[in-house]
């Protein structure tokens, strides 16, 4: 019998016998085998998610496998990397509010009071629920702010407050991208707009003597 032939046949029989031999072979399960599924499952769940429910909070491991350490405010920062006139000037800007946390150099290290134990800082500057800054610090690391200009092609220079910037606006993402290096250190500054004078008065600020 071809596979064409079995088809007719089998869509021959009335479905109400179909349904009857379904029922007819149907066998309740005891119920200690549904509970043991059950908890077999319970179990499963804890040991799976056990991992993030135990997770440090000061610490978070990013999807690039970086541990970061998030400060509690910037005085805690401040104590760790002193004389960041920059980022205090964007903490007491008004009505902004600002998170910094900073990526370790690698997993091993746990020891968030030395600033050597950090690759670099990510300062986040927001106004109720809006952007305003996003700024990269890479203390004495003047080579990667070289590169950073050529690489993403900051072709507009100015000068404020005496120090020098490389900028341009990237208007796929809504901001102007820029570097500051300024006694050694590289800040990669975002600034969230689409107006060049507001962004020069916004560095201005950040370079206030």
């Amino acid at each position: 019998m071809t596979s064409e032939e079995l088809y007719e046949v089998l869509g021959d029989i009335n479905e109400k016998y179909v349904k009857d031999v379904k029922e007819y072979h149907k066998v309740k399960k005891p119920i200690w085998v549904k509970w043991s599924v059950m908890a077999a499952c319970l179990c499963l769940i804890a040991i799976i998610t056990s991992p993030f429910l135990y997770k440090d909070k000061s610490a978070i491991d990013s999807p690039g496998e970086s541990k970061i350490h998030i400060f509690s405010s910037y005085d805690e920062f401040a104590n760790v990397v002193p004389n960041m006139r920059i980022i205090e000037q964007l903490v007491n800007i008004d009505g902004v509010d600002v998170a910094i946390c900073g990526t370790f150099v690698d997993l091993s290290i746990e020891d968030s009071t030395k600033v050597e134990n950090y690759a670099w800082f990510d300062i986040e500057a927001k106004h109720e629920d809006n952007y305003i800054a996003t700024i990269q610090l890479k203390l004495n690391d003047a080579d990667s702010a070289d590169s950073y200009v050529r690489n993403h092609a900051l072709t507009n220079e100015t000068e404020i407050n005496g120090e020098h910037i490389f900028y341009t606006y990237n208007a796929d993402m809504g901001y102007w991208d820029s570097i500051i290096e300024r006694e050694g250190h590289f800040y990669n500054v975002h600034y969230y707009g689409s107006e060049e004078t507001e962004f020069h008065a916004f560095i201005n600020v950040l370079l206030a003597n």
